[in-house]
């Protein structure tokens, strides 16, 4: 069969032999067989499963730092998630106990209007949360029920905030798993100022 594929540049490095995924629209699902081959499941996915170009994206992006983090794996802190690079990424300790949330706080660099959230995913939750704070009072300010993007464009009303919070509550049961072991990954975080 055949499957809708988004016009999404990818960088040679990353895509190595496939057929130019980075500049076609259609192709067939079984032309995709070396996906498992590559080194990072984002390159190949990333094209099929971006939610981002709906909106256009704010130029004005917040500097923010990490607050805490309920777990994360040797190798991957939670600094990996606002590092800016597009290599690392944060990662939860495998399998979540269900009922009990995994979550990332982030503190902004100053007290701003938020017009969006953007999370980009390594192992994407399939549940998840995101909420605003100005001075420990925290309010929602987007939520998925059933999320299996790999990247995330949140959006909500322009909140005033000095903090952030994603609360992961399911890993999604295809794209957040390794090796039959539920989890969630961040690879970068983004607050747009209104």
């Amino acid at each position: 069969g055949w499957m809708l594929r988004r016009l999404l540049d990818q960088p040679e490095h990353c895509c190595g032999d496939l057929p130019n995924l980075g500049r076609v629209k259609w192709m067939r699902w079984q032309d995709v067989y070396k996906i498992d081959a590559l080194h990072s499941r984002r390159c190949a996915l990333s094209s099929f499963l971006h939610s981002s170009d709906t909106r256009t994206r704010s130029q004005r992006s917040a500097f923010i730092t990490v607050a805490s983090v309920s777990s994360t794996q040797t190798g991957h802190n939670a600094q990996n998630a606002i590092d800016g690079e597009t290599q690392t990424y944060w990662a939860s300790k495998f399998d979540p106990a269900p009922g009990i949330p995994e979550v990332l706080e982030l503190r902004l660099e100053k007290t701003q209007p938020v017009s969006g959230v953007t999370i980009d995913w390594e192992y994407p939750a399939e549940s998840f949360d995101v909420l605003l704070g100005l001075r420990n009072k925290w309010s929602l300010f987007f939520k998925a029920d059933h999320n299996s993007l790999l990247k995330t464009n949140a959006y909500g009303p322009e909140t005033l905030a000095d903090e952030a919070k994603i609360i992961m509550h399911k890993p999604n049961p295809e794209w957040g798993m390794i090796e039959g072991h539920g989890l969630y990954g961040i690879r970068g975080v983004s607050v747009d100022e209104a």
